[in-house]
């Protein structure tokens, strides 16, 4: 196991990635606090060894790299999945007042509400938007790989936090996940909701290589 007594740990975190309950248990695990940085105009260089960092912006590995770190990241194997997750919690393809929904968590009958109000919406995705996502994802990809790769760094992939999950350059396996302590599990609703599923999963295989 390596000694991170004195380095600074930074969790990146891939929306609809389900890292939400990472940030409460790998906190716990090194016994330090959680701390949510999601501005990248208002970075300081952080030194503190009691922290454990975490945010959605990934231009911070820039900046980070430069604080020796030990480094995380959640993401996603099926894009096609995430995409249309970032697409629905955010509302992007609906006109609609209602509130976004993310996980069933604090207030679930009103999160509840909002779910299965979106449900009742058919969305055609177009091939520009698929396309858009997956440049994204890979630009995003780049940057992770030229900065982590001079670092001890371990992925977290959505597929593979289960019940238990693995982190080997913590020394640390079997490590036992309880997702719905923190959030709950959408139902399944993308093939419902988006009428030519297929058609973006096929564009998402030609685009995200």
């Amino acid at each position: 196991m390596i000694d991170v007594s004195n380095r600074n740990i930074w969790f990146f975190r891939e929306r609809r990635s389900g890292g939400t309950p990472l940030t409460f248990i790998l906190p716990g695990l090194l016994n330090r606090q959680p701390l949510f940085i999601d501005d990248n105009s208002d970075f300081e260089p952080y030194h503190d060894p009691s922290i454990f960092y975490n945010t959605h912006d990934f231009e911070l590995l820039h900046k980070v790299q430069h604080l020796n770190p030990i480094l995380f990241r959640c993401t996603r194997k099926n894009k096609t999945e995430q995409m249309l997750s970032e697409r629905a919690a955010f509302r992007m393809d609906v006109d609609s007042n209602d509130e976004q929904f993310f996980n069933f968590s604090h207030n679930v009958e009103e999160e509840l509400t909002n779910f299965i109000k979106f449900t009742h919406n058919k969305i055609r995705i177009g091939e520009q938007s698929v396309r858009n996502f997956a440049e994204r994802k890979k630009r995003l990809d780049q940057l992770w790989d030229s900065v982590s790769s001079k670092f001890e760094n371990h992925t977290f992939y959505y597929e593979d936090v289960t019940d238990t999950i693995d982190i080997p350059i913590l020394n640390l396996y079997n490590v036992e996940i309880n997702r719905d302590k923190f959030t709950k599990k959408l139902p399944n609703y993308k093939r419902k909701v988006y009428t030519n599923y297929d058609q973006v999963e096929q564009w998402m295989n030609n685009y995200y290589l």
